[in-house]
């Protein structure tokens, strides 16, 4: 009946890369470094981390998890079979035994965040894991929209640091897991729903989205807001209410809606 699905690229033409593809490029980027790497990605990416710890093996390093996100979502995809045990991983607190050239850290942090590792890190203000001059890190992820300023802030801390800093701007280290327009044609062909809702991504995005499933031949799109209650059938697709979508605090005995 309904297709509710993600519009982030949906005004970028072609097919988003593969993950494959991004490994083989990954793994010439990060052989060339000779010290302590430290790369990061989001940490809800399994795929992005099984392939640092690929790259670690054939680099001959020791992948070093430091973030507890990460541990978090390791733990989970652990558990339901999506991620194996790493032969060859080491606690963050034994960093200092390892040569500079056997050390692959996998960091939490590529937006800049105050608590994550690689802010911390930046900052000399982690108990467990530091950098120091020539080491390298790798950010394998997007610079997402509105997280320009932190993000610059943690590479400017880095580089004064004398750490190499590389990032999508001057390198291939990073595919998106969005689709772009030919991957939502090809997801239509499949499964040629009645009606698209696009959803994540901003108001440009969606409509994009929206006008792109129309030209798919789907018969009926619906562009919401955040907290849109939206009617799928009967009858045609409706927003038919709203609700509270946003943040609430707690002021007192009182929840105050911000």
């Amino acid at each position: 009946m309904a297709a509710i699905s993600d519009s982030t690229n949906a005004t970028k033409p072609g097919s988003s890369r593969s993950e494959g593809e991004l490994r083989e490029h990954l793994l010439r980027s990060l052989g060339r470094f000779e010290r302590r790497i430290a790369v990061a990605s989001f940490s809800s990416n399994i795929a992005r981390i099984a392939t640092f710890v690929e790259a670690a093996r054939l680099l001959d390093r020791h992948p070093i998890i430091v973030g507890r996100s990460l541990l978090r979502m390791i733990g989970a995809a652990r558990k339901t079979g999506y991620l194996p045990r790493f032969a060859t991983e080491v606690a963050p607190r034994d960093i200092g035994y390892l040569p500079p050239n056997k050390v692959l850290l996998i960091c939490t942090g590529t937006q800049g965040e105050p608590g994550a590792a690689l802010s911390r890190i930046s900052n000399n203000d982690h108990r467990e894991v530091f950098l120091e001059r020539n080491d390298a890190v790798v950010f394998s992820s997007k610079i997402i929209p509105g997280n320009e300023v932190p993000i610059d802030a943690l590479h400017r801390r880095l580089r004064r640091m004398g750490v190499e800093v590389v990032s999508e701007l001057e390198e291939f280290v990073h595919v998106s897991g969005h689709p772009a327009q030919d991957d939502l044609r090809e997801l239509y062909s499949w499964t040629r729903p009645r009606i698209v809702i696009p959803v994540h991504g901003e108001q440009r995005h969606m409509e994009a989205h929206a006008a792109l499933a129309t030209r798919c031949g789907v018969p009926e799109t619906l562009v919401p807001f955040n907290g849109s209650v939206v009617r799928l059938a009967p009858g045609p697709a409706e927003i038919v209410g709203q609700v509270h979508a946003g943040r609430l605090r707690v002021d007192g005995q009182r929840l105050v809606v911000v």
